[in-house]
């Protein structure tokens, strides 16, 4: 019952390049991301092993931003820019983002019914009307 729920929201309110992006994961994976019983750091534990393995070390960055400038740069054969590295995304800023992406999910989908309901009204008074 549960997992019918989750999969009617998501294939409701999630946008269309996510929905692919969980289908992709779940033909690599074997497992539905949306799934609540699917536990996504595994998934993302499991995605890098295969990189690591399929990637030879001598093209793979193994990559922490905490890092900094100097790995990226040495392993991309490029001087170590002057300027700080930049620190975005932070966790309060994801946060904040979401918040506006699921608000603006919710009121697309919402205007999406309205206008449908309004077709139907439309329709419904112009069938009678011609009655």
């Amino acid at each position: 019952y549960k997992r019918l729920i989750s999969s009617f929201l998501f294939w409701c309110f999630f946008p269309s390049h996510m929905k692919a992006i969980f289908q992709l994961m779940e033909r690599t994976h074997g497992k539905q991301p949306n799934d609540p019983k699917t536990d996504l750091a595994e998934l993302y534990t499991e995605w890098n092993d295969r990189v690591v393995a399929a990637i030879p070390k001598e093209r793979l960055l193994v990559f922490n931003v905490k890092q900094g400038w100097e790995p990226l740069c040495k392993f991309l054969g490029k001087p170590v820019p002057d300027t700080p590295f930049p620190r975005v995304n932070s966790k309060e800023e994801h946060k904040e983002m979401m918040k506006k992406f699921r608000r603006k999910m919710v009121l697309d989908k919402v205007m999406g019914l309205l206008k449908l309901i309004g077709f139907g009204g439309a329709v419904y008074l112009g069938y009678t009307y011609l009655q």
